[in-house]
């Protein structure tokens, strides 16, 4: 299984003053919890007989059994973690005349990419970590709607994906046993 869940609140408010031109100014928040129930891969070892053949351990030596080696080996995906992410904005539409309008926000998030592995960390990011300005302009250069000219500036920052944390904070596994091989009844292993 793989299940993903995704709970989220969002509210905002707005205003509309007038002064020094029109405003319209929004505030909110983004609250987000992602989370990620693993288990994947191979449920059950593979064993592997080689027959006549020696292994060579990792001290450098060649060893083998009455018979040769065998492996016992098995590959997956376990864990089961969330996430818990928070973002803050402020966002001003601003009309100063009406042939033009400014856009200014500053967007603020912190989010932790949590670890599959109990005493790990994970990576955090505080509200300074992820700050996001944006401004942009739009100018109805004759003021008449058929020409205009516009343009925008903005740091844009995508929410952290729990794969990535699969392969590097303890949810892929990899496990090989190395055996020598000392019994010709192989059914017996």
């Amino acid at each position: 299984f793989d299940d993903f869940t995704r709970h989220s609140v969002n509210a905002d408010v707005a205003y509309y003053p007038s002064k020094w031109g029109q405003h319209s100014i929004k505030g909110g928040f983004q609250y987000e919890r992602i989370g990620n129930s693993r288990l994947g891969g191979a449920q059950f070892p593979t064993i592997t007989l080689n027959w006549g053949s020696p292994r060579n351990s990792l001290d450098g030596r060649s060893v083998r059994g009455t018979y040769g080696h065998y492996t016992v080996t098995r590959v997956y995906n376990s864990g089961d973690i969330h996430t818990n992410g928070l973002g803050l904005f402020l966002q001003d539409v601003w009309t100063l005349r009406p042939n033009l309008t400014l856009n200014l926000g500053l967007r603020t998030d912190k989010e932790e990419i949590p670890s599959y592995t109990e005493g790990n960390q994970g990576i955090k990011f505080g509200f300074k970590d992820k700050i996001s300005p944006r401004a942009g302009v739009a100018w109805d250069i004759r003021g008449d709607g058929k020409w205009k000219g516009y343009g925008s500036f903005g740091i844009f920052y995508d929410t952290s994906k729990l794969e990535m944390p699969r392969g590097l904070f303890g949810s892929e596994h990899s496990v090989t046993y190395y055996m020598t091989l000392d019994t010709f009844n192989w059914q017996s292993i």
